[in-house]
């Protein structure tokens, strides 16, 4: 079997399976999963690193919620703002990744962490005052910004012209 063949099989033996939007799987399943790409990022095997390179699979473990910490601090450091994303929108993201994510150059990646319930306090005082509408308004309607928030940021008003503007989102 070839080194391909194994981690294909290491993946639908121990990963999650999702239908359209519906996890099918159990308990059990989550934990072999979250432990085979634990054991990706640490192992100095090249085999198992393979199936890391995948966007889909970094992708989909940033989101993992099952995730070990460690995987998703190295994940918040990933070249594609899609995986980044991921890790920031994470509730089970460590405080640090989130606030290294805070100061991403990518405004989506900073409006992920601006709407993670997990986000400390103070570092959503700092999105609040990011230079895009959009990272504020996430952050406004966190249900964990401090509430006295609104007296010490100027929040502008944005208007229908920056509303009509699309997104930047692209996926890679």
């Amino acid at each position: 079997m070839t080194d391909h063949q194994q981690i294909l099989l290491r993946l639908t033996e121990n990963c999650d399976i999702f239908f359209e939007s519906s996890l099918i799987s159990k308990e059990l399943i989550i934990q072999k999963y979250a432990d085979f790409f634990a054991a990706s990022i640490t192992s100095k095997e090249r085999t198992s690193s393979v199936a890391f390179e995948s966007f889909w699979v970094r992708s989909g473990v940033a989101r993992n919620v099952s995730a070990p910490p460690s995987v998703l601090a190295q994940l918040a450091h990933d070249k594609s703002w899609q995986v980044r994303w991921g890790v920031g929108g994470n509730e089970s993201a460590p405080i640090n990744a989130l606030e290294s994510l805070a100061r991403d150059t990518d405004e989506q990646v900073r409006r992920g962490v601006a709407s993670n319930l997990n986000t400390p306090p103070e570092v959503l005082r700092k999105l609040a005052k990011d230079e895009s509408w959009r990272v504020r308004e996430a952050t406004r309607v966190n249900l964990h910004t401090p509430t006295n928030l609104d007296q010490e940021v100027d929040t502008p008003t944005v208007s229908a012209t920056e509303l009509a503007q699309p997104s930047t989102m692209e996926i890679e």
